[in-house]
Protein backbone atom coordinates (compact mmCIF):
# COMPACT_ATOMS: atom_id res chain seq x y z
CA UNK A 1 0.00 0.00 0.00
CA UNK A 2 1.58 3.37 -1.25
CA UNK A 3 0.43 6.86 -1.50
CA UNK A 4 1.57 8.81 -4.77
CA UNK A 5 4.47 11.45 -3.55
CA UNK A 6 4.77 14.62 -4.97
CA UNK A 7 8.73 15.20 -6.28
CA UNK A 8 11.10 16.86 -4.20
CA UNK A 9 11.04 19.77 -6.31
CA UNK A 10 8.98 22.45 -4.78
CA UNK A 11 6.00 23.73 -7.16
CA UNK A 12 4.32 26.98 -7.27
CA UNK A 13 1.74 27.62 -3.86
CA UNK A 14 -0.65 29.64 -6.50
CA UNK A 15 -3.23 26.67 -6.70
CA UNK A 16 -2.60 26.21 -3.30
CA UNK A 17 -3.53 29.69 -2.05
CA UNK A 18 -6.81 29.41 -4.62
CA UNK A 19 -7.82 26.59 -3.32
CA UNK A 20 -7.56 28.11 0.55
CA UNK A 21 -9.62 31.08 -0.85
CA UNK A 22 -12.31 29.45 -3.02
CA UNK A 23 -12.95 26.98 -0.22
CA UNK A 24 -13.12 29.84 2.30
CA UNK A 25 -15.78 31.69 0.36
CA UNK A 26 -17.85 28.72 -0.40
CA UNK A 27 -17.66 27.89 3.13
CA UNK A 28 -18.43 31.51 4.08
CA UNK A 29 -21.72 31.64 1.61
CA UNK A 30 -22.96 28.04 3.39
CA UNK A 31 -22.58 29.56 6.78
CA UNK A 32 -24.37 32.59 5.91
CA UNK A 33 -27.66 30.90 4.08
CA UNK A 34 -27.60 28.54 7.84
CA UNK A 35 -27.85 31.85 9.43
CA UNK A 36 -30.56 33.17 7.21
CA UNK A 37 -32.36 30.04 7.49
CA UNK A 38 -33.19 30.14 10.71
CA UNK A 39 -35.48 33.13 13.08
CA UNK A 40 -33.21 33.64 15.47
CA UNK A 41 -30.91 35.40 12.53
CA UNK A 42 -31.09 38.73 14.57
CA UNK A 43 -30.65 37.33 17.92
CA UNK A 44 -27.17 38.16 19.59
CA UNK A 45 -26.90 33.98 19.67
CA UNK A 46 -27.92 30.74 17.98
CA UNK A 47 -30.84 28.80 19.26
CA UNK A 48 -28.37 25.54 18.55
CA UNK A 49 -25.94 27.32 21.06
CA UNK A 50 -25.68 29.90 23.24
CA UNK A 51 -22.63 29.14 25.81
CA UNK A 52 -20.61 32.15 26.88
CA UNK A 53 -22.61 34.43 24.15
CA UNK A 54 -24.04 36.80 26.90
CA UNK A 55 -20.44 37.09 28.63
CA UNK A 56 -18.36 38.07 25.45
CA UNK A 57 -21.21 40.30 25.10
CA UNK A 58 -21.21 41.99 28.41
CA UNK A 59 -17.41 41.52 28.62
CA UNK A 60 -16.78 43.57 25.06
CA UNK A 61 -19.74 45.93 25.79
CA UNK A 62 -17.71 46.85 29.10
CA UNK A 63 -14.64 47.34 27.07
CA UNK A 64 -15.87 49.36 24.88
CA UNK A 65 -17.46 51.79 27.94
CA UNK A 66 -13.75 51.80 29.26
CA UNK A 67 -15.09 50.02 32.37
CA UNK A 68 -13.90 47.18 34.26
CA UNK A 69 -15.75 43.77 33.73
CA UNK A 70 -16.35 41.29 36.66
CA UNK A 71 -14.51 43.99 38.91
CA UNK A 72 -11.14 43.17 36.96
CA UNK A 73 -11.12 39.40 38.24
CA UNK A 74 -10.45 37.32 34.61
CA UNK A 75 -12.47 34.80 34.67
CA UNK A 76 -12.55 34.41 31.15
CA UNK A 77 -9.41 34.84 28.50
CA UNK A 78 -9.15 38.43 27.07
CA UNK A 79 -8.73 37.91 23.57
CA UNK A 80 -12.02 37.14 22.03
CA UNK A 81 -13.96 39.90 24.16
CA UNK A 82 -11.15 41.77 22.70
CA UNK A 83 -12.29 40.92 19.33
CA UNK A 84 -15.91 41.53 19.75
CA UNK A 85 -15.53 44.97 20.97
CA UNK A 86 -13.53 45.70 17.72
CA UNK A 87 -16.74 44.29 15.44
CA UNK A 88 -19.13 45.71 17.61
CA UNK A 89 -17.01 48.94 16.61
CA UNK A 90 -16.51 48.52 13.00
CA UNK A 91 -20.44 47.79 12.35
CA UNK A 92 -21.54 50.99 14.28
CA UNK A 93 -21.50 49.84 17.56
CA UNK A 94 -18.46 51.34 19.50
CA UNK A 95 -20.55 54.07 21.34
CA UNK A 96 -21.46 52.16 24.89
CA UNK A 97 -25.44 53.21 24.17
CA UNK A 98 -25.36 51.77 20.49
CA UNK A 99 -27.62 49.09 19.23
CA UNK A 100 -25.55 46.14 18.01
CA UNK A 101 -27.04 45.04 14.83
CA UNK A 102 -26.41 40.97 15.26
CA UNK A 103 -26.55 39.81 11.77
CA UNK A 104 -24.10 42.23 10.90
CA UNK A 105 -21.57 40.64 13.77
CA UNK A 106 -22.86 37.58 12.47
CA UNK A 107 -21.60 37.45 8.88
CA UNK A 108 -18.11 38.82 9.96
CA UNK A 109 -17.73 35.66 12.73
CA UNK A 110 -18.76 33.42 9.68
CA UNK A 111 -15.72 34.48 8.28
CA UNK A 112 -13.53 33.45 11.35
CA UNK A 113 -16.03 30.17 11.01
CA UNK A 114 -14.87 29.86 7.61
CA UNK A 115 -11.48 29.82 7.74
CA UNK A 116 -10.54 26.29 9.11
CA UNK A 117 -11.73 25.19 6.07
CA UNK A 118 -9.39 26.54 3.84
CA UNK A 119 -6.70 26.01 6.28
CA UNK A 120 -7.24 22.49 6.79
CA UNK A 121 -6.90 22.06 3.17
CA UNK A 122 -3.04 23.35 3.56
CA UNK A 123 -2.33 21.61 6.12
CA UNK A 124 -3.69 18.22 4.68
CA UNK A 125 -2.61 18.46 1.45
CA UNK A 126 1.73 17.91 2.23
CA UNK A 127 0.43 15.15 4.47
CA UNK A 128 -1.96 13.27 2.31
CA UNK A 129 -2.61 14.76 -1.29
CA UNK A 130 -4.19 17.05 -2.70
CA UNK A 131 -7.40 14.24 -3.12
CA UNK A 132 -7.91 14.00 0.77
CA UNK A 133 -7.20 17.07 1.62
CA UNK A 134 -10.19 18.23 -0.84
CA UNK A 135 -12.59 15.87 0.48
CA UNK A 136 -11.42 16.53 4.24
CA UNK A 137 -12.23 20.75 3.64
CA UNK A 138 -15.32 19.29 2.15
CA UNK A 139 -16.52 17.40 5.00
CA UNK A 140 -15.39 20.04 7.14
CA UNK A 141 -17.33 22.70 4.78
CA UNK A 142 -20.89 21.77 4.89
CA UNK A 143 -20.50 19.90 8.68
CA UNK A 144 -23.45 21.21 11.09
CA UNK A 145 -21.71 21.48 14.26
CA UNK A 146 -19.15 23.51 12.16
CA UNK A 147 -22.03 25.89 10.95
CA UNK A 148 -22.97 26.26 14.38
CA UNK A 149 -19.88 27.59 16.11
CA UNK A 150 -18.93 29.61 12.62
CA UNK A 151 -21.63 32.19 12.83
CA UNK A 152 -22.32 32.10 16.88
CA UNK A 153 -20.39 35.31 18.78
CA UNK A 154 -18.19 32.97 21.05
CA UNK A 155 -14.82 31.99 21.13
CA UNK A 156 -14.48 28.51 19.50
CA UNK A 157 -14.42 29.91 15.92
CA UNK A 158 -11.58 31.59 16.28
CA UNK A 159 -9.71 29.42 18.69
CA UNK A 160 -10.02 26.95 15.85
CA UNK A 161 -9.21 29.47 13.25
CA UNK A 162 -5.77 30.08 15.74
CA UNK A 163 -5.06 26.69 16.65
CA UNK A 164 -5.38 26.34 12.56
CA UNK A 165 -2.88 28.59 11.56
CA UNK A 166 -0.49 27.30 14.24
CA UNK A 167 -0.59 23.92 13.24
CA UNK A 168 0.12 25.22 9.63
CA UNK A 169 3.01 27.35 10.42
CA UNK A 170 4.57 25.08 12.70
CA UNK A 171 3.95 21.97 10.43
CA UNK A 172 5.42 23.51 7.09
CA UNK A 173 8.13 26.06 8.31
CA UNK A 174 9.90 24.60 11.23
CA UNK A 175 12.41 21.12 11.54
CA UNK A 176 10.82 18.63 13.77
CA UNK A 177 9.73 15.10 13.78
CA UNK A 178 6.29 15.31 12.34
CA UNK A 179 6.72 18.00 9.89
CA UNK A 180 5.23 17.96 6.70
CA UNK A 181 8.38 18.29 4.87
CA UNK A 182 9.81 14.75 4.11
CA UNK A 183 13.07 15.33 4.68
CA UNK A 184 15.26 17.88 6.37
CA UNK A 185 16.87 19.33 2.97
CA UNK A 186 13.12 20.08 2.16
CA UNK A 187 13.85 23.04 5.07
CA UNK A 188 15.13 26.24 3.18
CA UNK A 189 16.96 27.14 6.32
CA UNK A 190 17.07 26.21 9.97
CA UNK A 191 18.15 27.07 13.26
CA UNK A 192 20.89 29.59 12.24
CA UNK A 193 19.26 31.12 10.01
CA UNK A 194 17.65 34.76 11.42
CA UNK A 195 14.62 33.94 9.22
CA UNK A 196 13.58 31.02 10.79
CA UNK A 197 14.41 32.89 14.61
CA UNK A 198 11.97 35.47 13.52
CA UNK A 199 9.28 33.02 12.20
CA UNK A 200 9.84 31.41 15.75
CA UNK A 201 9.31 34.83 17.64
CA UNK A 202 5.91 34.99 15.61
CA UNK A 203 4.58 31.53 15.97
CA UNK A 204 5.51 32.02 19.92
CA UNK A 205 3.24 34.77 19.56
CA UNK A 206 0.14 33.37 17.70
CA UNK A 207 0.01 30.60 20.17
CA UNK A 208 0.06 32.92 22.69
CA UNK A 209 -2.81 34.49 21.07
CA UNK A 210 -4.67 31.35 20.58
CA UNK A 211 -4.10 30.50 24.68
CA UNK A 212 -5.27 34.27 25.05
CA UNK A 213 -8.76 33.10 23.33
CA UNK A 214 -9.42 30.06 25.16
CA UNK A 215 -6.78 28.27 27.99
CA UNK A 216 -6.49 24.94 26.56
CA UNK A 217 -4.51 26.09 24.01
CA UNK A 218 -2.10 26.62 26.83
CA UNK A 219 -2.10 22.30 26.41
CA UNK A 220 -1.96 22.39 22.79
CA UNK A 221 1.03 24.79 22.60
CA UNK A 222 2.90 23.11 24.97
CA UNK A 223 2.39 19.96 22.69
CA UNK A 224 3.38 21.81 19.79
CA UNK A 225 6.54 23.51 21.77
CA UNK A 226 7.66 20.25 23.10
CA UNK A 227 7.45 17.98 19.92
CA UNK A 228 10.31 20.75 18.08
CA UNK A 229 12.55 20.63 21.75
CA UNK A 230 12.35 16.83 21.77
CA UNK A 231 13.39 16.48 17.82
CA UNK A 232 15.72 18.78 18.45
CA UNK A 233 17.39 16.42 21.65
CA UNK A 234 17.25 13.05 19.89
CA UNK A 235 16.02 13.59 15.69
CA UNK A 236 18.42 12.33 13.17
CA UNK A 237 16.95 13.55 10.11
CA UNK A 238 18.39 11.38 7.09
CA UNK A 239 20.11 9.79 10.00
CA UNK A 240 22.83 12.74 10.28
CA UNK A 241 22.79 14.36 14.07
CA UNK A 242 22.63 17.82 14.76
CA UNK A 243 24.05 20.43 16.05
CA UNK A 244 21.71 20.97 19.65
CA UNK A 245 22.07 24.46 19.89
CA UNK A 246 21.22 25.86 16.42
CA UNK A 247 18.45 23.19 16.85
CA UNK A 248 16.85 24.51 19.66
CA UNK A 249 17.13 27.99 19.04
CA UNK A 250 13.84 28.30 16.80
CA UNK A 251 11.91 26.97 19.71
CA UNK A 252 13.64 29.38 22.32
CA UNK A 253 12.42 32.15 20.52
CA UNK A 254 8.89 30.01 20.33
CA UNK A 255 8.95 30.28 24.00
CA UNK A 256 9.83 33.94 24.15
CA UNK A 257 7.50 34.65 21.93
CA UNK A 258 4.90 33.08 23.77
CA UNK A 259 5.71 34.39 26.93
CA UNK A 260 6.03 37.79 26.06
CA UNK A 261 2.28 37.54 23.99
CA UNK A 262 0.67 36.51 27.44
CA UNK A 263 2.74 39.11 29.78
CA UNK A 264 0.25 42.52 29.34
CA UNK A 265 -2.43 40.35 30.69
CA UNK A 266 -0.51 38.89 33.74
CA UNK A 267 0.49 42.37 34.39
CA UNK A 268 -3.11 43.77 34.17
CA UNK A 269 -4.16 40.98 36.32
CA UNK A 270 -1.92 41.47 39.17
CA UNK A 271 -2.60 45.53 39.27
CA UNK A 272 -6.40 44.81 39.16
CA UNK A 273 -6.01 41.72 41.61
CA UNK A 274 -4.41 43.75 44.37
CA UNK A 275 -6.62 46.44 43.95
CA UNK A 276 -9.85 44.04 44.15
CA UNK A 277 -8.45 42.48 47.16
CA UNK A 278 -7.41 46.39 49.02
CA UNK A 279 -11.07 47.12 48.30
CA UNK A 280 -12.83 43.92 49.63
CA UNK A 281 -10.00 42.78 52.43
CA UNK A 282 -12.51 42.85 55.45
CA UNK A 283 -15.44 41.17 53.68
CA UNK A 284 -13.41 38.51 52.20
CA UNK A 285 -11.71 35.32 54.38
CA UNK A 286 -8.48 35.35 52.20
CA UNK A 287 -7.27 37.63 49.45
CA UNK A 288 -7.31 36.39 45.86
CA UNK A 289 -4.13 35.31 44.22
CA UNK A 290 -2.80 37.98 42.26
CA UNK A 291 -0.04 35.97 39.66
CA UNK A 292 -2.79 34.67 36.77
CA UNK A 293 -1.26 34.40 33.03
CA UNK A 294 -4.59 33.40 31.75
CA UNK A 295 -8.06 33.06 34.06
CA UNK A 296 -8.97 32.61 37.30
CA UNK A 297 -11.69 29.75 37.21
CA UNK A 298 -9.58 26.69 36.66
CA UNK A 299 -9.67 25.64 40.38
CA UNK A 300 -13.77 26.08 40.88
CA UNK A 301 -14.41 24.59 37.71
CA UNK A 302 -12.00 21.73 38.34
CA UNK A 303 -13.87 20.98 41.59
CA UNK A 304 -17.39 21.86 40.06
CA UNK A 305 -16.82 19.02 37.53
CA UNK A 306 -15.23 16.24 40.03
CA UNK A 307 -17.46 15.75 42.65
CA UNK A 308 -19.91 12.92 44.07
CA UNK A 309 -22.98 15.56 42.05
CA UNK A 310 -21.01 16.19 38.65
CA UNK A 311 -22.63 14.52 36.18
CA UNK A 312 -20.38 15.16 33.48
CA UNK A 313 -21.38 18.32 31.66
CA UNK A 314 -21.09 21.79 33.44
CA UNK A 315 -23.05 21.93 36.69
CA UNK A 316 -23.37 23.95 39.47
CA UNK A 317 -24.89 21.91 41.71
CA UNK A 318 -21.86 21.05 44.14
CA UNK A 319 -21.42 24.85 44.72
CA UNK A 320 -22.49 25.19 48.17
CA UNK A 321 -23.31 28.38 50.37
CA UNK A 322 -24.17 30.27 53.72
CA UNK A 323 -25.92 32.35 51.60
CA UNK A 324 -28.54 30.25 49.42
CA UNK A 325 -26.62 31.91 45.97
CA UNK A 326 -26.85 29.85 42.45
CA UNK A 327 -24.18 32.59 41.62
CA UNK A 328 -20.69 32.87 42.45
CA UNK A 329 -19.72 35.45 45.42
CA UNK A 330 -15.89 35.86 46.98
CA UNK A 331 -17.55 37.47 49.66
CA UNK A 332 -19.14 34.31 50.90
CA UNK A 333 -16.29 31.67 52.23
CA UNK A 334 -17.38 28.38 50.85
CA UNK A 335 -17.48 30.34 47.63
CA UNK A 336 -14.20 31.08 47.66
CA UNK A 337 -12.90 28.28 49.01
CA UNK A 338 -14.34 26.49 45.93
CA UNK A 339 -12.44 29.60 43.96
CA UNK A 340 -8.94 29.83 45.36
CA UNK A 341 -8.84 25.40 46.50
CA UNK A 342 -10.32 24.18 43.34
CA UNK A 343 -7.79 21.62 42.37
CA UNK A 344 -7.38 20.16 46.11
CA UNK A 345 -11.19 19.50 46.77
CA UNK A 346 -11.31 17.68 43.11
CA UNK A 347 -8.35 15.71 43.57
CA UNK A 348 -9.75 15.23 46.92
CA UNK A 349 -13.08 13.21 45.18
CA UNK A 350 -10.36 11.76 42.53
CA UNK A 351 -8.42 9.74 45.34
CA UNK A 352 -11.39 8.83 48.19
CA UNK A 353 -13.90 7.73 45.22
CA UNK A 354 -11.60 6.28 42.05
CA UNK A 355 -14.51 4.21 40.51
CA UNK A 356 -16.92 7.20 40.81
CA UNK A 357 -14.69 9.09 39.36
CA UNK A 358 -13.71 6.65 36.53
CA UNK A 359 -17.20 6.48 35.39
CA UNK A 360 -17.78 10.46 35.62
CA UNK A 361 -14.44 10.48 33.04
CA UNK A 362 -16.34 8.13 30.50
CA UNK A 363 -18.95 9.92 30.83
CA UNK A 364 -17.04 13.22 30.19
CA UNK A 365 -15.49 11.60 27.38
CA UNK A 366 -18.87 10.58 25.95
CA UNK A 367 -19.90 13.83 25.72
CA UNK A 368 -16.85 15.16 23.84
CA UNK A 369 -17.52 12.45 21.01
CA UNK A 370 -21.13 13.14 20.82
CA UNK A 371 -19.93 15.86 18.30
CA UNK A 372 -20.16 12.81 15.75
CA UNK A 373 -23.65 12.82 16.09
CA UNK A 374 -23.64 15.85 13.98
CA UNK A 375 -23.94 15.49 10.57
CA UNK A 376 -23.68 17.71 7.44
CA UNK A 377 -25.76 20.65 5.54
CA UNK A 378 -28.44 22.82 7.53
CA UNK A 379 -30.62 20.03 7.83
CA UNK A 380 -28.10 18.24 9.98
CA UNK A 381 -28.41 14.58 7.47
CA UNK A 382 -27.97 12.41 9.10
CA UNK A 383 -28.98 13.21 12.34
CA UNK A 384 -31.94 15.62 11.66
CA UNK A 385 -32.95 18.81 13.97
CA UNK A 386 -34.70 17.17 16.72
CA UNK A 387 -32.52 16.61 20.09
CA UNK A 388 -31.24 19.04 22.92
CA UNK A 389 -28.99 21.48 23.91
CA UNK A 390 -27.05 20.78 27.29
CA UNK A 391 -25.88 23.79 29.45
CA UNK A 392 -23.10 26.23 28.17
CA UNK A 393 -23.01 23.68 25.57
CA UNK A 394 -24.38 23.08 21.44
CA UNK A 395 -26.60 21.39 20.04
CA UNK A 396 -26.72 17.85 19.35
CA UNK A 397 -29.41 15.41 18.06
CA UNK A 398 -31.03 12.45 19.54
CA UNK A 399 -29.89 10.32 16.25
CA UNK A 400 -26.76 8.49 16.70
CA UNK A 401 -26.61 7.76 12.54
CA UNK A 402 -24.04 9.96 12.00
CA UNK A 403 -21.49 8.47 14.75
CA UNK A 404 -21.75 4.90 12.98
CA UNK A 405 -21.58 6.38 9.40
CA UNK A 406 -18.33 7.84 10.83
CA UNK A 407 -17.02 6.20 13.20
CA UNK A 408 -15.63 2.78 10.83
CA UNK A 409 -14.63 5.24 7.96
CA UNK A 410 -12.54 7.31 10.64
CA UNK A 411 -10.62 3.71 12.25
CA UNK A 412 -9.77 2.42 9.13
CA UNK A 413 -8.37 6.13 7.42
CA UNK A 414 -5.99 6.50 10.35
CA UNK A 415 -5.31 2.56 10.35
CA UNK A 416 -3.93 3.50 6.45
CA UNK A 417 -2.36 6.80 7.82
CA UNK A 418 -0.05 4.41 10.31
CA UNK A 419 0.40 2.09 7.38
CA UNK A 420 1.51 4.28 4.62
CA UNK A 421 4.66 6.43 4.09
CA UNK A 422 5.95 8.82 6.24
CA UNK A 423 4.10 11.91 5.78
CA UNK A 424 0.88 10.19 6.75
CA UNK A 425 2.01 8.69 9.69
CA UNK A 426 2.96 11.85 10.70
CA UNK A 427 -0.13 13.20 10.38
CA UNK A 428 -1.56 10.13 12.15
CA UNK A 429 0.74 11.19 15.32
CA UNK A 430 -0.43 14.60 15.09
CA UNK A 431 -4.03 14.30 15.46
CA UNK A 432 -3.75 11.33 17.92
CA UNK A 433 -1.69 13.51 20.07
CA UNK A 434 -4.39 16.51 19.53
CA UNK A 435 -7.00 14.49 20.48
CA UNK A 436 -5.17 13.19 23.78
CA UNK A 437 -5.40 16.72 24.52
CA UNK A 438 -8.65 17.11 23.52
CA UNK A 439 -9.21 14.29 26.04
CA UNK A 440 -6.66 15.54 29.14
CA UNK A 441 -8.91 18.80 29.02
CA UNK A 442 -12.38 17.27 29.15
CA UNK A 443 -11.18 14.41 31.45
CA UNK A 444 -10.19 17.04 34.11
CA UNK A 445 -13.14 19.54 33.77
CA UNK A 446 -16.25 19.42 31.87
CA UNK A 447 -17.29 17.60 29.19
CA UNK A 448 -18.54 19.55 25.84
CA UNK A 449 -20.16 18.47 22.73
CA UNK A 450 -18.35 21.67 21.08
CA UNK A 451 -15.01 20.56 22.61
CA UNK A 452 -14.99 17.61 20.03
CA UNK A 453 -16.61 19.96 17.62
CA UNK A 454 -12.88 21.43 17.45
CA UNK A 455 -11.26 18.18 16.26
CA UNK A 456 -13.45 17.32 13.29
CA UNK A 457 -11.18 18.80 10.77
CA UNK A 458 -8.31 16.38 12.02
CA UNK A 459 -10.67 13.29 12.66
CA UNK A 460 -12.40 13.99 9.19
CA UNK A 461 -9.06 13.44 7.47
CA UNK A 462 -8.89 10.04 8.68
CA UNK A 463 -12.12 9.69 6.91
CA UNK A 464 -11.30 11.16 3.97
CA UNK A 465 -8.16 9.10 3.08
CA UNK A 466 -10.46 5.89 3.91
CA UNK A 467 -12.63 7.41 1.43
CA UNK A 468 -10.31 8.41 -1.81
CA UNK A 469 -8.42 4.56 -0.89
CA UNK A 470 -11.79 2.80 -1.52
CA UNK A 471 -12.61 4.86 -4.61
CA UNK A 472 -9.15 4.36 -5.61
CA UNK A 473 -9.30 0.51 -5.11
CA UNK A 474 -13.04 0.22 -6.91
CA UNK A 475 -11.89 2.41 -9.85
CA UNK A 476 -8.60 -0.04 -10.41
CA UNK A 477 -10.57 -3.09 -9.53
CA UNK A 478 -9.77 -4.82 -12.86
CA UNK A 479 -6.42 -3.19 -13.29
CA UNK A 480 -2.92 -2.50 -10.90
CA UNK A 481 -3.44 -0.47 -7.72
CA UNK A 482 -1.41 2.42 -8.19
CA UNK A 483 -2.03 4.05 -4.77
CA UNK A 484 -4.04 7.06 -3.60
CA UNK A 485 -3.75 9.93 -6.20
CA UNK A 486 -1.90 12.77 -4.98
CA UNK A 487 -3.97 15.01 -6.99
CA UNK A 488 -7.00 14.87 -8.11
CA UNK A 489 -8.09 13.68 -11.18
CA UNK A 490 -9.81 16.08 -13.90
CA UNK A 491 -13.25 13.93 -13.86
CA UNK A 492 -13.29 14.08 -10.24
CA UNK A 493 -13.02 17.59 -10.11
CA UNK A 494 -15.86 18.28 -12.59
CA UNK A 495 -17.97 16.13 -10.76
CA UNK A 496 -17.02 17.57 -7.35
CA UNK A 497 -17.47 21.26 -8.69
CA UNK A 498 -21.27 19.72 -9.97
CA UNK A 499 -21.78 18.71 -6.50
CA UNK A 500 -21.08 21.63 -4.79
CA UNK A 501 -22.94 24.09 -7.28
CA UNK A 502 -25.85 21.59 -6.36
CA UNK A 503 -25.16 22.23 -2.71
CA UNK A 504 -24.66 25.89 -2.91
CA UNK A 505 -28.54 26.15 -4.81
CA UNK A 506 -30.30 23.67 -2.36
CA UNK A 507 -28.86 25.50 0.90
CA UNK A 508 -29.71 29.24 -1.08
CA UNK A 509 -33.04 27.80 -1.40
CA UNK A 510 -32.88 26.47 2.49
CA UNK A 511 -32.02 30.32 3.74
CA UNK A 512 -35.56 31.40 2.24
CA UNK A 513 -37.57 28.79 4.73
CA UNK A 514 -37.45 30.50 7.60
CA UNK A 515 -37.34 27.62 10.14
CA UNK A 516 -38.68 28.01 14.08
CA UNK A 517 -38.00 25.64 16.71
CA UNK A 518 -40.08 24.68 19.58
CA UNK A 519 -37.84 24.81 22.93
CA UNK A 520 -38.78 22.73 25.98
CA UNK A 521 -37.18 22.43 29.30
CA UNK A 522 -36.81 23.61 32.97
CA UNK A 523 -38.61 27.19 33.75
CA UNK A 524 -36.82 29.23 36.34
CA UNK A 525 -38.62 29.87 40.02
CA UNK A 526 -41.60 32.67 39.22
CA UNK A 527 -40.44 32.88 35.61
CA UNK A 528 -41.53 31.80 32.13
CA UNK A 529 -38.08 32.15 30.59
CA UNK A 530 -36.30 28.14 30.34
CA UNK A 531 -33.19 27.98 32.56
CA UNK A 532 -29.71 27.72 30.08
CA UNK A 533 -28.57 25.87 32.71
CA UNK A 534 -30.76 23.07 32.48
CA UNK A 535 -30.70 20.48 29.40
CA UNK A 536 -33.08 22.44 26.12
CA UNK A 537 -34.75 20.22 24.08
CA UNK A 538 -35.44 21.75 20.67
CA UNK A 539 -37.69 20.07 17.57
CA UNK A 540 -38.40 21.98 14.26
CA UNK A 541 -41.92 24.00 14.13
CA UNK A 542 -44.13 22.37 11.44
Amino acid sequence: MKRRTPRDKPRTHRPDLLWFLGLTALAWLHRLAFMLSNRDRAWPFTIFYEGDAETFYDHARAILSGSLYDAGIPFHPPAFPHLLAFIHSIVGAGAPDSSVPYIAVKCIMAVFGSLPVGLIYLIVKPYLGRTVALVTAGLCLYNFGLYIIGISAVSEAFYLTLMLASLLWWSRRFPHPLAAAYTIKNFKTDGRRRGLLVEGFFLGALLGLMTLTRAEGLLVALILWGVGVAGAYGWKPDGKPRSLRPALLPWAMIALGFLLALTPWTLRNRSNLENFNRRNSRVMAEPLPTFVPLTTYGPINFALANNPKADGGFSRAALPSNNNLTTLDLRDPEHLRFYRHGYSIGFEFMKDHPGDFLKLLLRKWGLYFEALKLGWTQWDYPGGLTGLRRPVDLFVPHSYAAVWLQIPWAVLGLALMLKLGVPARRWAYCILLLTLAGLVVTGAYFGYARQGVLMLPLWFSCIALALVWLISRIIAWRGAFHGIPDAPAPRLLRILGVVALLLLLLEGWGATTDRNYIATGTTLPGQTLLNRDAVLYLTPEE
